[in-house]
């Protein structure tokens, strides 16, 4: 019998190492606009979490993989997603848009790698410290 599929959603909970973690990235990585207000229960009653708890969870390896992988899996749905509208326009005749369409084909930058921008960040010096310094009262707490 063939293994079950993945979906996104539960390849980000096992990146992440919990559900509620996965959760926690997908609405970080939501648009502020576009997301709901964070509250306490979104993670069901059992496990009520504060904000600032939670973007604690920022500082930890396996949720910063989430983030790249959520962040990749996003920016790829965008791109396609403009990618896709700028061929309907391009076959209705607009001429703009048959010249991004061609760009947009010739030159793979938008389609490059989203997690490049993601590792500069997760490897800059106020990241490392911050890191560092949640590892060590993590320790300290233990």
């Amino acid at each position: 019998m063939a293994k079950k599929q993945l979906t996104d959603v539960e390849k980000l909970d096992k990146i992440c190492g919990s559900r509620e973690k996965g959760k926690f990235v997908r609405w970080y990585c939501t648009l502020e606009q576009d997301r709901e207000n964070f509250k306490e229960d979104m993670f069901g009653k059992d496990h009520a979490r504060k904000l600032e708890t939670c973007k604690l969870w920022l500082l930890e390896d396996k949720v910063q993989e989430g983030l790249k992988f959520w962040t990749a899996k996003t920016k790829y749905a965008n791109l396609h997603k403009i990618y896709m509208q700028t061929i309907n326009k391009a076959m209705e005749g607009d001429t703009k848009a048959i010249e991004l369409a061609f760009k947009y084909s010739s030159n793979n930058v938008l389609f490059d790698d989203a997690v490049d921008d993601l590792n500069d960040f997760f490897n800059s010096t106020e990241t490392v410290k911050a890191k560092k310094l949640f590892q060590q009262e993590k320790k300290g707490g233990e």
